[in-house]
């Protein structure tokens, strides 16, 4: 005679399916996202092709990072532009001084103090003292 071998115990249950449905709002924003991205990339492929026309090697790894952080810039704006938040906007809004001159035109220009400060603070935070003895 065959011995019956055991089975797996299924257990039987009245399981609720849910169903994440995206509110109305979300897909407000995936939409707005996604212009504001190919917003980004247009600009990108825009200004890639007017860097390599003018002699600028597009596939050093230095351009690569380089121009990551351009895009990551531009993106910036934009959110910004449609009430939107990007990290790299706190960083622009502290190393940028915006003045208005009388005739009220504005000037911009990078507070390289402001930049080589925070690159001292991060410096002295993430790298060990040299004198650890």
């Amino acid at each position: 005679m065959k011995e019956k071998k055991p089975s797996a115990e299924i257990i039987k249950g009245p399981w609720k399916k849910t169903i994440n449905t995206p509110t109305e709002d979300q897909l407000i924003k995936a939409e707005q996202l996604a212009f504001c991205d190919e917003i980004s990339h247009s600009c990108l492929m825009a200004v890639i092709t007017i860097l390599v026309e003018n002699g600028i090697d597009a596939t050093e790894k230095s351009f690569i990072k380089d121009i990551t952080f351009i895009t990551e810039a531009i993106t910036a704006l934009i959110l910004k532009s449609n009430d939107m938040h990007h990290p790299l906007q706190v960083i622009m809004d502290m190393t940028t001084a915006l003045e208005i001159d009388p005739d009220n035109t504005p000037h911009c220009e990078m507070d390289y103090h402001t930049v080589d400060d925070m690159i001292s603070s991060y410096n002295s935070v993430m790298e060990p003292p040299d004198d650890i003895g």
